[in-house]
């Protein structure tokens, strides 16, 4: 059963994905992204088929909140003359999603789902 993770390899995956060098920064969101992701475990799960992607997934959820708390959907744009350049930071934003996207994919088979649909005969 895997009940923990080690937080300092989260937040190196963390500040690699981000580029920051500052891991006080990180340390709220991969504490929140640890506990989110082990909340979801399956108790039958092991811990060395696991960990290293548990470790990854939570590393992009905490990119993605962080990325998310940084505001990136703001739009700027800049006009002089005929010229006429618009910054796009949800680039940021929809980058970070696909990551966790991706990482949740490759431990989906360790997670427990609450989704559920209805389906007629």
């Amino acid at each position: 059963m895997i009940n923990s993770l080690p937080l300092d390899r989260v937040c190196d995956f963390a500040l690699a994905l981000s580029g920051e060098t500052d891991s006080a920064i990180f340390s709220p969101f991969c504490e929140s992204a640890v506990f989110t992701l082990l909340s979801r475990v399956k108790p039958s799960a092991s811990r060395e088929k696991w960990e290293d992607g548990l470790i990854y997934a939570a590393a992009c959820l905490a990119f993605y909140r962080y990325t998310l708390s940084r505001g990136c959907d703001n739009v700027a744009v800049y006009k002089a003359g005929d010229v006429n350049i618009q910054n796009r930071p949800d680039g940021a934003r929809l980058s970070a999603k696909e990551l966790l996207h991706d990482a949740l994919l490759s431990v989906d088979g360790c997670l427990k789902h609450s989704a559920f649909c209805f389906k007629t005969i």
